[in-house]
């Protein structure tokens, strides 16, 4: 053809045809002779790596040549000449390219019927051309030379993705591609329809949702709509996306047939997505803590960009910031917030660029007054992300959705009883039963098994045993289950003594897996549980014995009854006896030859009596 379009990569075959006009009717048909065996200089022009590759079915050598020759050759149908077939071979990168065929006429004679000669008055010094004809002289001159050009043009799609871009995750990211008919100069819209192929991958969860602002979930073509086509992407997870373009299916050259054609170079066939992610922490989220003693909550603001590192402090955020709440049915509140400002209940971390220490701050709440807890919960997060538009420009902070963050604090109160106080015989053992009780969230409860109790005794050498016993000679470990919260203590004395048993301390309080006594100074006091009435912290054991006494022996005459008379006297620890309460019941034995009379005596069987 005398010009044409091809895709980039396809070799163009142009057929160089010679003729006379033999019945100058002006005009190249299958009327006109062909022209056979005769030579023609070709010569290429067009872009890099096109040229002349073959001549006549024949290579003419590589690299592709500007330059070559050929001799035509029979026609392969009555219309068509004498002919070369010259194939050129496509370039790297779209553009034009001309084959310029040149035929030497060699000197006719006057007459020669090859060669019409000309009207008398008509000087001919050079071809002329009209249309596909060609006149030459058939005067006797130097030799002329015909010539004619064929054009060939290539083109390809080329192709742009854009734009790259960082999101939060969970938000929709649209991804445009444009896509254009280049042929080296000018570029052209394809056709509408055309369909782009494209690769697309991310992070887990990620995927295509739309195409052209439709559902098209996990699509992986689109189809252009005046030269392109958009495709949206979200994820729920931190991490770098990649969409790709690997083919264009469609018509690229006008009049041919659709095909798949890969984009030409100078494309930009691909564009990145970067999900990030924020989450906050407050340690500790869960903790309990003496009575008495402040706590203090450390927040923290960390990123995950997807590269694999997972969470960090994020340090870089000109504009990260943390509102939290303080929520307690206690006195407690908020007194201190290290980078930032506060108004119990509510708290401001400035955790940005222009704090002390970007990423984290610490929240410090008072201890109550009282057993019982409170929850720091995190209201709201705002951050920024370079790049990114939350549709009030690019680069503004934005509130972002971390969840539900929040930390329970819990002030331990302990108070403690030791029962019963008794009063004992001389030699019996008696069992003190020691129970401690703790308020974390305003209601008493016992403690947990495994608490140990530093207790104080007045005389080690009469305690018996310790059930359980703990760390210490003086310490007892709280028992489980049926037995919860207590531990039992058991004292005896073979002589008239007394015996104090109190609770000095707790020295290990372990509540969801920690250790709530601190090391310094390793024990908690415990409080009074009757506060008013006494205190529930100690309880007295005594041991007394009995002493008795009979009146003198006496002789009587034999019918004389004689009275008896018993003394008994109690001895307790503080020395001075004291009688045996009215009342009260004494057993005495009796030998004689009559049982003895009076008022309230009981026999028991034998010689035994009350």
């Amino acid at each position: 053809p005398r010009a044409a379009t091809n895709p980039l990569g396809q070799d163009h075959l142009f057929e160089v045809e010679l003729r006379t006009d033999t019945n100058g009717d002006g005009r190249l048909d299958g009327n006109d002779t062909p022209v056979v065996g005769a030579d023609v200089d070709l010569t290429w022009t067009g872009p890099a790596g096109s040229g002349i590759t073959e001549v006549n079915g024949a290579p003419v050598g590589a690299p592709p040549q500007t330059t070559a020759s050929c001799t035509t050759i029979a026609p392969i149908n009555p219309l068509i000449g004498g002919v070369c077939l010259v194939e050129v071979q496509s370039p790297g990168a779209p553009g034009a390219g001309s084959l310029e065929a040149s035929f030497s006429i060699p000197n006719a004679d006057p007459g020669d019927p090859a060669f019409p000669s000309p009207d008398e008055d008509t000087t001919c010094t050079q071809p002329v051309k009209e249309g596909d004809l060609i006149t030459v002289c058939n005067a006797v001159q130097a030799a002329q030379a015909i010539r004619d050009t064929g054009a060939k043009t290539w083109v390809g799609y080329l192709v742009d993705v854009d734009p790259d871009a960082a999101n939060p995750v969970d938000t929709e990211h649209v991804f445009t591609i444009d896509v254009s008919i280049f042929d080296g100069t000018d570029e052209t819209d394809p056709p509408d329809g055309t369909q782009v192929n494209f690769t697309w991958t991310g992070p887990a969860g990620s995927q295509v949702i739309e195409t052209n602002g439709a559902p098209d979930l996990d699509a992986s073509s689109c189809e252009t709509i005046d030269g392109s086509c958009t495709v949206t992407v979200t994820s729920p997870n931190p991490g770098a996306g990649t969409i790709e373009v690997t083919t264009v299916f469609g018509v690229l050259v006008p009049g041919g047939g659709a095909s798949s054609e890969q984009p030409i170079a100078g494309s930009d066939l691909d564009a990145t997505k970067n999900w990030v992610d924020w989450r906050v922490t407050v340690a500790p989220p869960a903790e309990n803590n003496p009575l008495g003693v402040d706590h203090t909550f450390t927040v923290t603001l960390e990123k995950d960009i997807g590269d694999g590192n997972g969470f960090q402090t994020e340090t870089t955020d000109d504009d990260a910031e943390i509102d939290l709440l303080w929520t307690t049915t206690t006195d407690s509140v908020i007194t201190d917030v290290t980078t930032g400002a506060f108004t119990d209940p509510n708290a401001t971390c400035d955790v940005s660029t222009a704090s002390a220490t970007p990423g984290v701050c610490t929240v410090t709440v008072s201890s109550p007054s009282a057993g019982g807890g409170g929850v720091l919960s995190v209201e709201e997060v705002t951050v920024s992300l370079p790049g990114y538009d939350p549709g009030t420009g690019v680069g503004d902070p934005f509130v972002f959705d971390v969840g539900e963050v929040e930390a329970q604090k819990n002030w331990v109160e302990i108070r403690g009883t030791v029962s019963p106080d008794s009063v004992n015989i001389i030699g019996d053992s008696h069992e003190f039963l020691v129970t401690i009780e703790i308020n974390r969230d305003g209601t008493w409860e016992p403690a947990p098994a495994g608490t140990i109790v530093e207790l104080v005794v007045s005389d080690a050498a009469l305690v018996q045993s310790i059930d359980l016993p703990g760390d210490t000679a003086t310490s007892c470990e709280l028992r489980g289950a049926a037995e919860l919260g207590t531990c039992a203590v058991t004292v005896s004395a073979d002589v008239v003594d007394d015996f104090t048993l109190a609770i000095d301390s707790v020295t290990s309080l372990i509540i969801d897996s920690a250790e709530v006594v601190p090391d310094d100074p390793g024990s908690l006091p415990v409080a009074n549980a009757t506060p008013g009435q006494g205190n529930s912290l100690e309880s007295t054991k005594d041991w007394i014995r009995f002493v008795g006494e009979v009146s003198a022996n006496k002789i009587n005459l034999i019918g004389a009854s004689h009275t008896f008379f018993v003394d008994i006297d109690i001895e307790a620890t503080d020395g001075t006896p004291s009688d045996f309460p009215a009342g009260s019941t004494a057993g005495f034995s009796w030998t004689g030859p009559n049982p003895p009379t009076g008022p309230g005596i009981t026999p028991v069987g034998g010689n035994e009596y009350t």
